[in-house]
This record gives C-alpha cells, sequence and structure tokens, in this order.
C-alpha cells in the first residue's frame, strides 16, 4: 500500500472514530492502485493472433489477490484459448476470462481447494451443476481456468483435490446464476456483470481524486448506514 493512500484513510472519520474507540487503527484493507493495466492485458490477450511462437518468459499482471499480483505469459494464455497444437485449451472461456481482475479483487469464489500432486491452489466458483477452476501456481501464476462437472469433482475430491477453505462466494453467485445455462457461454451476462463490478471496484486512484473521501471508506469497509451514523455522531 502507498504511503499516501494509508495517510489518507488514517485522516479519515471512520479510522478517527475505530482509533478513539480502540486505541489503534484498523487494518488497512488491500486493494491495487488501480485495475487499468490488469484489464488492458487482458484485453491485449483477448485480441492477440495465433502465431507461431509465444513467449513464455514475459510476466503479465492480470489480477491482484490479498496483497499480490497474479501473473500469466503469452504461453499460458494461447494454452488457455486453445492456439497450441498439442493442446485443447478452453476457448468457450474466453469472454469470461475478462472478469479475472474483479473475481479476484473481490475474491468471488465459492471455495480453495489445493492439487495433492503440486501443490497448486485452486480458486473455485459454483455454477449450477459445475465448478469454475482458476488454477494459481506457486510462483502466482494462473496457469489454467477450467470447467468441472460436479460429479467428476466429487470423485476427485481427497484423490485429487483437497478442500483448503470454503467461503461465501462474495457478490458473485447472484450473478453467475442464472436461468441461462452454462453462465460463460452468454456474452450479455458476462458483459452485464463486468458493468456492475466496474462500478463497485474501488482502487487507490479512486482516494486521489475523490472530494467524499469518508464515503469511499465507508464503502470499502463495508459500514451499515446504522454504523455510518454512529461514526459520524462521535466525530
Amino acid at each position: 500500500m502507498s504511503k499516501k493512500f494509508i495517510e489518507i484513510l488514517q485522516n479519515s472519520l471512520y479510522f478517527q472514530w475505530y482509533k478513539q474507540k480502540y486505541k489503534k487503527f484498523p487494518e488497512v484493507v488491500h486493494i491495487p492502485k488501480s485495475l487499468k493495466k490488469y484489464k488492458e492485458n487482458l484485453e491485449y490477450f483477448l485480441t492477440m493472433p495465433k502465431k507461431q511462437k509465444y513467449d513464455k518468459t514475459t510476466k503479465y499482471p492480470i489480477a491482484y489477490l490479498d496483497g499480490k499480483e497474479i501473473y500469466t505469459t503469452e504461453f499460458l494464455m494461447a494454452k488457455q484459448l486453445g492456439y497450441l497444437p498439442k493442446f485443447q485449451g478452453h476457448s468457450e472461456l474466453r469472454e469470461y476470462l475478462k472478469l479475472l481482475p474483479y473475481l479476484f479483487y473481490h475474491k468471488m469464489f465459492d471455495g480453495i481447494y489445493k492439487n495433492i500432486s503440486d501443490d497448486r491452489i485452486i480458486y473455485a466458483i459454483n455454477e449450477n451443476s459445475r465448478k469454475i477452476f482458476h488454477v494459481i501456481d506457486s510462483e502466482e501464476f494462473l496457469v489454467s481456468v477450467f470447467v468441472v462437472s460436479e460429479i467428476n469433482f466429487k470423485k476427485q475430491l481427497n484423490r485429487r483435490f483437497k478442500l483448503v477453505q470454503n467461503l461465501d462466494g462474495g457478490t458473485a453467485t447472484p450473478h453467475i446464476l442464472s436461468p441461462a445455462r452454462p453462465f460463460w457461454r452468454h456474452p450479455d451476462l458476462i458483459e452485464q456483470l463486468y458493468r456492475d463490478l466496474e462500478k463497485n471496484s474501488i482502487t487507490q486512484e479512486d482516494f486521489f481524486s475523490a472530494k467524499e473521501i469518508d464515503n469511499l471508506v465507508f464503502k470499502l469497509y463495508g459500514l451499515s448506514q446504522d454504523e455510518i451514523n454512529l461514526v459520524k455522531l462521535q466525530n
């Protein structure tokens, strides 16, 4: 977190109220400086033409999770999109990939699993009778995004995957679970969710230009209206 961002938070009504009540500041929420580069990098990959050779070394950040960036490479994304002759890929998820910066930012997952054979971490979203897996390796690279049926998943649970943590899915599930199945095959649903998340994603940049800093802090920390009224009353 930048020093300027932390300073802005500490000068806010909520932080001052919290310090007065608990004799310390609340924990600073990890949010990215901006989501712009993640969206631009994904746009680059989603419009990348097929070619003979793909770069395996250049790291492209495409998401942010718990203070760390998630990366990909041309090769990994070409593999994901089915551009490599030896790999079928998962091109049906092409449009879905544009959501990645927001899915990770908001932790919009229903569970975290670990691949028993290689210790890769899997962030899963439940979607009707399926799960969407987002596989991260030890170096924070997104190595694959794919869909597994609930039946196959249950067969492999504790044999190939093991549960690390159950999550509540954030705000993903109500949007993704729709009558139109499967979700990722409907660009209109993806676009709607993309726009909704875009409006509700706060970054450090927002604090540097906003006039209503306190309202941003209230939103960032999820305060109810009653809690907001209490903070304002005691400041």
